[in-house]
């Protein structure tokens, strides 16, 4: 089932080879539960027999989609024929397998149901019975004492969670304590700088409107001072421009009256 020399993309070839080598690694499985069959071997071997299947399936889906010529193609056919071939070779056996340890379960039955009927030897029955209560008896008492020293486990394991979780409480209800007073704190104090920064901004204006006032009154007195000094070819043409402001100012108060 050598699939490495097929002219196949990279990513197939590696596909096909994990999907055969799977298949023999199940095939190997298989056999050696059909070599050490019992009853107790049914669930495995149903598990390898179904893991088998879908793999079997997912190399003919992946024989499907590679686009190979005819010579590869028929590699692949032959490859798949020899798979479905163990397959069904490995039921049969399987089928075989367990119909023999059904007869002989069943002969092994009639066998002591026989003996049991014929009184053969009731002391060695009877002794044989008793051993095997014996022996279960043994077996459940120590599988009563691991359960109890596993109950005491997970008992100090609870207790210990328990611990671990009212630290874990305690801790969180002190974190939610110290977020909370420290979402106060920064309410406070974004609430005192807003104050601050609403009492800088007043004062700002204030600050600006008496710097206004003072530069136009000492401008005005400058100007008053500058006209008082200034000579008379200078005053003239001013004092036209200002009683001409001076109309226009009263003007409307005219036009009211």
């Amino acid at each position: 089932m050598d699939v490495s020399t097929l002219d196949i993309e990279d990513d197939l070839r590696e596909k096909l080879a994990g999907s055969c080598t799977e298949m023999l690694r199940l095939k190997n499985e298989w056999n050696a539960l059909l070599t050490n069959y019992n009853s107790f071997s049914n669930e495995a071997l149903k598990k390898v027999q179904d893991s088998y299947r879908i793999q079997l399936q997912a190399f003919e889906s992946l024989c499907s989609e590679a686009e190979s010529d005819e010579r590869d193609q028929v590699r692949l056919a032959n490859i798949s024929a020899k798979m479905k071939a163990d397959y069904d070779s490995l039921r049969r056996k399987t089928a075989s397998c367990a119909a023999s340890s059904r007869r002989k379960e069943a002969e092994l039955i009639d066998s002591q149901r026989v003996s049991l009927l014929a009184g053969a030897s009731p002391t060695g029955t009877l002794d044989n019975y008793l051993n095997e209560t014996s022996a279960a008896a043994t077996a459940a008492a120590a599988s009563a004492s691991s359960l109890s020293r596993t109950k005491e486990m997970l008992s100090a394991q609870v207790v210990q969670t328990g611990g671990i979780l009212s630290v874990l409480g305690a801790g969180h209800e002190k974190l939610e304590a110290t977020d909370v007073e420290l979402r106060n704190k920064h309410a406070a104090l974004l609430a005192e700088g807003r104050q601050s920064l609403i009492a800088l901004d007043r004062q700002d204006q204030i600050e600006r409107w008496l710097l206004i006032a003072s530069l136009g009154l000492f401008l005005s007195v400058a100007a008053r001072i500058v006209y008082k000094r200034a000579p008379a070819a200078f005053k003239f043409p001013l004092q036209i421009v200002l009683g001409q402001l001076r109309r226009w100012i009263s003007f409307p108060s005219f036009e009211e009256a």
